[in-house]
């Protein structure tokens, strides 16, 4: 007997215990793809091998390392070239943004929302880099928690319809938005969960609202909170947003101990951000 309402539906979980099969399929080479976040010591020939399987991260690799930074220095045509010129570490990241660009996009439930939640998704994660390098906390588990941190929207875009598929009535688009607000983060770390990601990753998207809650992940998921209001500040797949509270002041900043003056510096360099998510992208 399925929920009596969308709300109740999603909120008791129903849709992960109801079967595997109710949840939506992980992004395509998941596992070789996490492989790449979860090593400290990255083996070229081993990503060079997943790149070249693969044509979505062939061209978005290729296309990464043929910018103007690297102009001068020849055009590249071979994803050997292309790891060698830009570093194991930036091609890892443009493989894990790749795959899960093109899981999004290939997903019709997802509609026009999609390519918005793809570039809110990267910029917060080479946001997320930034912030960690300063604070030295891991640049690669930071750049994928905030990859992930919106993924329960993407979810729940795709559960919409299999609620209804199985006799649901259709939500109110209220009680849809209210849901996807109130319940997204929890939604997507439990997904991450059913796909095997390990804690360090699921529990920052988790918190992602509420850092400070987070006991033993509360550095990790106050990076991503931050990283999230900085993409939302500098209109990265949304339109720019007014802010309540200065971030300077943010408890979170705080905890992480950020430097005097970091947000200011980081203004200086949300164009350049901005532009290396729109590469990532592709």
């Amino acid at each position: 007997m399925i929920a009596a309402n969308w709300t109740e539906w999603v909120s008791s979980h129903e849709w992960c215990t109801g079967g595997v099969s109710l949840i939506p399929a992980a992004p395509r080479a998941l596992n070789d793809v996490f492989w790449l976040a979860g090593e400290q010591e990255i083996d070229a020939r081993r990503l060079i091998e997943i790149v070249s399987q693969d044509p979505v991260f062939t061209i978005r690799v290729l296309r990464l390392a043929n910018v103007a930074a690297f102009a001068a220095a020849g055009e590249v045509t071979s994803v050997q070239i292309a790891v060698v010129r830009l570093g194991t570490r930036a091609v890892r990241h443009a493989v894990l943004a790749a795959c899960f660009s093109a899981w999004a996009q290939t997903v019709n439930t997802y509609g026009p929302r999609a390519a918005d939640e793809i570039q809110h998704a990267i910029g917060t994660a080479c946001l997320a880099r930034r912030l960690a390098e300063r604070v030295r906390l891991s640049a690669d588990d930071a750049f994928v928690q905030a990859l992930l941190h919106d993924i329960g929207k993407l979810l729940l875009l795709k559960l919409r319809p299999e609620f209804r598929r199985r006799g649901g009535p259709a939500p109110a688009p209220e009680e849809f938005s209210d849901v996807m607000i109130a319940q997204h983060a929890d939604v997507g770390a439990t997904a991450l969960q059913f796909w095997g990601l390990p804690e360090v990753i699921r529990e920052p998207v988790r918190w992602h609202h509420s850092p400070l809650s987070a006991g033993e992940h509360s550095q990790a998921s106050a990076l991503v909170y931050l990283a999230n209001r900085l993409s939302h500040r500098y209109g990265f797949g949304r339109p720019p947003a007014e802010e309540e509270d200065p971030l300077d002041l943010d408890p979170s900043a705080t905890a992480l101990g950020l430097p005097d003056g970091w947000l200011g510096r980081l203004d200086q360099e949300a164009l350049d951000l901005g532009m290396s998510a729109q590469h990532l992208v592709g």
